[in-house]
């Protein structure tokens, strides 16, 4: 998994390999260190799944109990075909995984559409309100949106300026937001004081010296009222897919003991967030225009640097074509994006649902849902 995170592709596979084959050997947790293996023999760029890796794989599939080595076993074999082109076999074993780990969940499916409505509602609400907001040295800037959507790639390219920290996907909000879970009613402003003295402790501020820190979590949409609201030089970058393909990210993506992506296992619930993240951004666009800076990953990987130069003035920072390079770096990155970001941009990720063409009808047919019928087919 190190030689993974820095990028060192063919040394991973070679432990990885030896690990399938040799667990006993190795003294390791069997099943759950021989899933993530095939995870990463069949989803690495660098080296295409062969029969052998299958037909191991499916093997320790009917052997396996464990709900860790089932769930990361059949996303691994989905993935290995797709990397062979062969889309109907991927798809049917990324069903089957969703499938199973949708059914094991513990999604509590009204709280889920509550969490979603409870916080549009603030975030207008709380908008026209006045406060005396907290002062702040840095300047921060939050990167949203569904995960898969191009958040890392965004970070990846900022953190090659020198006034740049790239902060990862910071805790800071979901720690403040347990805070204040706890805390009898206050006043607005006061409860702002907080949410910043907790994030900005969370995150360690004084140990920084760049100006500029980075927070790519990308569900932070959810709260970005509180973000904006709370530093007045922070600011926010969207990262959005096209319609079919956001979904489809979602679907074929296990997020493993993630427990706040547990809706990325059933489509109905998919594309719920998918709608509800487009609000969120909509009214966030219109409440804060200087503020928030809607990016298509598309347009990121077919526009050249244009794009990249946008975001940099956005931020205030300026451009240089050698931040392009940033694959080269050996920084750890410790996300599902830990290879791709190790890779040029490319526009071979680009439009896969094209790939599955007709065997994504029922997503298509969902998105045509508004969210009260979603909402019922969740059920």
């Amino acid at each position: 998994m190190i030689y993974g995170s820095i990028g060192e592709a063919q040394k991973a596979m070679e432990c990885f390999k030896q690990v399938i084959v040799f667990p006993a050997a190795l003294n390791l947790d069997t099943e759950k260190v021989k899933a993530q293996s095939h995870w990463n023999v069949m989803t690495s760029p660098l080296l295409e799944p062969i029969q052998s890796d299958f037909e191991q794989a499916i093997s320790d599939l009917s052997k396996f109990s464990s709900f860790h080595g089932k769930s990361w076993i059949l996303f691994a074999i989905a993935f290995g075909y797709e990397r062979l082109s062969d889309f109907k076999s991927a798809f049917e074993y990324f069903k089957k995984a969703n499938a199973f780990v949708w059914d094991s969940s513990k999604l509590d499916k009204e709280k889920y559409i509550e969490w979603f409505s409870a916080n549009y509602e603030r975030l207008v609400s709380n908008y026209s309100k006045p406060i005396n907001k907290p002062k702040q040295s840095k300047k921060i800037v939050f990167v949203c949106g569904l995960p898969r959507s191009g958040t890392t790639l965004v970070e990846s390219v900022l953190s090659k300026s020198p006034g740049v920290f790239a902060g990862g996907e910071s805790n800071g909000v979901s720690n403040a937001v347990k805070k204040l879970k706890g805390i009898d009613k206050i006043s607005e402003e006061k409860e702002l004081n907080i949410f910043f003295s907790i994030y900005r402790d969370s995150n360690d501020f004084q140990s920084i010296s760049e100006e500029v820190f980075v927070d790519k979590m990308p569900n932070n949409f959810i709260y970005a009222d509180y973000l904006l609201r709370m530093c007045p030089d922070s600011l926010l970058i969207n990262t959005f897919k096209e319609p079919l393909d956001a979904c489809l990210s979602l679907f074929r993506q296990h997020f493993g003991s993630t427990m706040g992506h547990l809706y990325a296992y059933s489509l109905p619930s998919i594309v719920i967030a998918y709608k509800w993240h487009e609000i969120f951004m909509n009214k966030l666009s219109s409440l804060y225009p200087d503020r928030v800076l809607n990016v298509s990953y598309e347009d990121l990987v077919t526009n050249g640097e244009s794009n990249w130069k946008q975001i940099f003035s956005f931020i205030g920072l300026g451009w240089d074509t050698s931040y392009m390079d940033f694959y080269k770096d050996k920084r750890v990155v410790k996300t599902l994006s830990n290879y791709q970001v190790r890779e040029k941009v490319s526009k071979k990720y680009l439009r896969r649902s094209e790939s599955y063409g007709d065997l994504l009808g029922d997503i298509t047919y969902l998105l045509s849902k508004d969210l009260n019928e979603l909402c019922k087919l969740l059920g």
